[in-house]
């Protein structure tokens, strides 16, 4: 495959943030190419915040816009220029240029284009000794906040169910539904129109054969830490990330996450300031981390909601908006099967389980109406992890496990 836009010199400039919503919301202007222009539904980013952020930066208050920008520069080989940036930022990001470049992974993007900044700035803040974690109540978050107890946990809203899943009305929409299962922590919240200023159906098409890779696996991080540091200088030391793939698979010639590699790599060099960022877990896959820290945490404090559903090929056969989990897509039928698995009622976490729910999920399964590559491996650990003594039945789940156990994938 081609480079796209490797050899047309294209450009696209960031104005410095303002400041709206008495100092909650950051707003940033994008000047961008013609040639770009079908790329993009809005050139105005925002993120907003818990949190009046008017005393932060320009150096910090640019870096959410240039994360949501960044990604698709370096994946088109346009040039990027903004005015004030924070140092510690912009070394971290020249470093993870290199990784992701170096990647074959990455071979169908251009990374040809240059940030150029007009003004950097170091920026320290007093220690705090705080941990944050980015929090989406998935699995994987969900292990990581039982283990390490963060002081802050960071959700965001806009990287997979958009902004305007809100609602009204008995049921209350997703968002408000969201605030009321996590109220017991503590929470901040970040809302972005980060993916929503694209057409994702363009942006997603320059990986083509890769698609995953491209947002999962190299945009997604860039973004995701680069909405965090005005909702974190001055309140933690850290960012964390809860690692979804174990490191130890990455040797494996048939392990076929191994685009996620480059990706482990620059999640320690993508900080700010003096906030450090970094994953955690990375020795556990998913059946793991349920048996080791979300069972005997359950089994203890009773269970509490998991929400894993919210990829966006999935959001638009949503009948109901205000679920959490719409039950019937792949990554719910993963969990749903490793909490019966671990024997914890997976209606108790968040999920509508039902007499057919497995029968579902074994269709899904037989007929291949996953992704046959990813799914193998997914349920493939599964399989490893299946209980010689089931001792409870939910719905079905009993006959189902041992079925799987057998199936050959």
């Amino acid at each position: 495959m081609s480079k796209p836009y490797s050899r047309a010199k294209t450009t696209i400039s960031i104005s410095d943030a303002v400041l709206e919503n008495g100092g909650r919301r950051i707003v940033n202007h994008l000047e961008v190419d013609r040639k770009l222009g079908s790329f993009f539904k809005s050139c105005e980013f925002y993120a907003e915040y818990d949190r009046d952020v008017s005393d932060l930066p320009l150096g910090i208050l640019n870096i959410p816009a240039l994360s949501s920008v960044l990604h698709f520069a370096w994946a088109v080989g346009c040039d990027v220029k903004m005015g004030e940036l924070d140092e510690t930022h912009l070394r971290g990001l020249e470093k993870a240029k290199n990784i992701f470049s170096s990647n074959p992974a990455y071979k169908f993007l251009s990374f040809d284009g240059s940030l150029d900044v007009s003004k950097t700035t170091e920026n320290t803040f007093e220690k705090q000794n705080r941990q944050s974690l980015l929090f989406s109540g998935g699995l994987d978050s969900t292990a990581s906040q039982i283990r390490r107890k963060p002081e802050r946990l960071i959700m965001i809203w806009g990287l997979d169910v958009p902004t305007s899943w809100i609602g009204r009305g008995r049921t209350g929409g997703f968002w408000n539904r969201v605030v009321k299962t996590y109220e017991h922590l503590p929470l901040t919240f970040i809302k972005s129109n980060t993916l929503e200023i694209y057409d994702l159906s363009l942006l997603f098409s320059l990986g083509k054969e890769n698609t995953a890779g491209y947002y999962a696996g190299f945009a997604y991080s860039l973004i995701t830490f680069g909405l965090c540091p005005p909702a974190t200088v001055g309140d933690v030391d850290n960012v964390m990330m809860a690692s979804t793939y174990p490191t130890r698979q990455y040797g494996d010639p048939n392990y076929p996450f191994q685009n996620y590699k480059p990706h482990h790599l620059v999640d320690r060099h993508l900080g700010w300031a003096n906030v450090e960022t970094f994953d955690v877990e990375t020795e556990y896959n998913r059946p793991e981390k349920v048996e080791k820290f979300i069972k005997p945490h359950f089994d203890v404090n009773g269970p509490s909601v998991i929400r894993v559903c919210g990829h966006r090929s999935f959001l638009k056969a949503r009948k109901d908006k205000s679920k959490l989990n719409c039950g019937i897509c792949d990554k719910c039928g993963r969990v749903i099967t490793t909490l019966s698995n671990y024997g914890i009622n997976p209606t108790a976490c968040g999920y509508d389980v039902h007499e057919k729910t497995f029968a579902q999920i074994k269709n899904n399964i037989v007929y291949k109406r996953y992704n046959p590559e990813k799914e193998r491996y997914f349920w493939g650990e599964i399989k490893k992890h299946i209980n010689k003594n089931i001792e409870n039945d939910f719905y079905g789940s009993r006959n189902f496990l041992k079925w799987l156990e057998e199936y050959k994938l």
